[in-house]
């Protein structure tokens, strides 16, 4: 594991504060056995980045505004949730990556779209 400059370790983690704060301490616990070559730290399913409308504009948009409105309050309630434990990777002190979250109907296909994702990077 340690001859080999192709072997690296790296973390896989979702954007929540307790899994973030696991990941540093697992890391720590790591570079006290031996100095194990470290990669960088996949950030999985995170929010997809996209321009929000403004309650104006989502007030002016008909029917379904008050059902969208809704949806797009969950949004931001979990992006600034997202945000906040993001803070950690400061501290993990890794790069890290950005994986989104992709809404499949099975683990095969969530599979195929984060190795296509990652192929794109």
């Amino acid at each position: 594991l340690f001859l080999s400059p192709e072997t690296r370790i790296d973390f896989v983690t979702i954007p929540e504060e307790m899994p973030m704060e696991e990941t540093l301490q697992f890391k720590k616990i790591l570079i006290e056995i031996a100095p194990f070559p470290l990669g960088f730290l996949h950030v999985n399913q995170c929010l997809p980045d996209f321009l929000l409308p403004s309650e104006t504009q989502l007030q002016a948009e008909g029917p379904f505004a008050a059902e969208v409105s809704g949806y797009l309050k969950k949004y931001r309630i979990r992006g600034k949730s997202e945000a906040e434990a993001q803070t950690c990777t400061d501290r993990i002190g890794l790069d890290f990556l950005r994986i989104p979250h992709f809404p499949t109907q099975d683990m095969l296909t969530t599979i195929h779209q984060v190795a296509d994702y990652m192929e794109g990077m």
